[in-house]
């Protein structure tokens, strides 16, 4: 049996620490199980957080991120970790949940992904489908 989320994503926010050498940003989203739209326990069942990027200066300067790529970019990874957080059906206890760093030592050279083919995140809405796992230690 799958599992199905309508996940809302809102405006991005520069969270940046100023004593961090890169750049922070945060993603406010909600979601909620696909099975609750438009259903009267909608409001009750509607999960929000704000997923927060965090890419290293060094990232930033190799990679040249600035501007619209730099939020493109972080907004792929904040996508990236929610699903893998659903898929391991992960709860988070504050609004404001963080990310694994985007370290170029991770993945080295160019940048790997193209902002031009991610969505801006503002207003994006995208359903995303969990496998559940049945049988023992699902």
């Amino acid at each position: 049996m799958n599992m199905l989320y309508l996940v809302r994503y809102s405006a991005p926010q520069d969270v940046t620490n100023p004593s961090y050498d890169g750049r922070m940003i945060g993603f406010p989203l909600s979601f909620l199980p696909e099975e609750f739209v438009d259903a009267p326990e909608e409001k009750v069942k509607t999960v929000e957080h704000r997923v927060v990027v965090s890419i290293d200066g060094s990232t930033v300067e190799v990679w040249k991120l600035a501007g619209d790529d730099l939020v493109r970019v972080a907004f792929y990874y904040a996508r990236k970790f929610l699903r893998e957080s659903l898929e391991k059906n992960m709860k988070f206890d504050s609004y404001t949940v963080k990310a694994p760093l985007v370290s170029i030592h991770l993945t080295p050279g160019p940048c790997p992904i193209d902002p031009k083919r991610i969505p801006p995140p503002e207003g994006f809405t995208e359903t995303i489908e969990i496998q559940k796992r049945m049988g023992f230690g699902a």
